[in-house]
């Protein structure tokens, strides 16, 4: 799939950085990936996470109580 990043989230944003810091809680941990489709598949099957949100270059993880 050839996505334009820019493209989807004008079409679809996520929620405003001021919005996105409600939501937190718990521990949180910034990841930076190459590969954010291999990361994601980890976290999902490996790490039990759930993905909240995801883009060709963006993503949202929960687990371990953390969000």
């Amino acid at each position: 799939m050839n996505w334009n990043s820019y493209e989807i989230k004008k079409k679809y944003p996520w929620k405003s950085a001021s919005e996105y810091s409600k939501d937190l809680s718990g521990l949180i941990i910034n990841l930076l990936v190459e590969g954010i489709k291999h990361s994601l598949h980890f976290l999902q099957k490996i790490i039990k996470a759930k993905i909240l949100y995801q883009d060709p270059d963006f993503a949202v993880i929960e687990g371990f109580g953390s969000r």
